[in-house]
């Protein structure tokens, strides 16, 4: 799991910040801190951003997915062109790389 860590560096901030522009100053859909529901659902945005950024210079470049069941955050990924599955279809995905169709 330690190779699959994503650090929160100044690039990804730089993310944070322009997804959380896109958000309405009254929009709680995607963090609402008040309701104690201030998650890091915004940060897995900004860094599938940056990884998209950083791993575009490459011909075959991986894809960059958000996976995720929550819709506040499909939309925002979705608002800034990643790909975007559900848990379902993540679990559909992982199962029929295994042959467990």
């Amino acid at each position: 799991m330690r190779r699959n860590l994503y650090p929160t560096t100044s690039e990804v901030l730089g993310w944070l910040i322009e997804v959380m522009s896109t958000v309405p100053a009254r929009d709680k859909n995607l963090v609402d801190l008040y309701a104690n529901h201030g998650a890091a659902d915004p940060l897995v945005v900004a860094c599938a951003l940056d990884g998209r950024e950083r791993d575009d210079l490459y011909l075959i470049a991986p894809e960059w997915v958000v996976v995720t069941g929550d819709k506040a955050v499909q939309s925002k990924a979705e608002q800034f062109g990643l790909t975007v599955l559900s848990n379902a279809e993540f679990a559909a995905v992982i199962d029929a790389a295994e042959g467990q169709t």
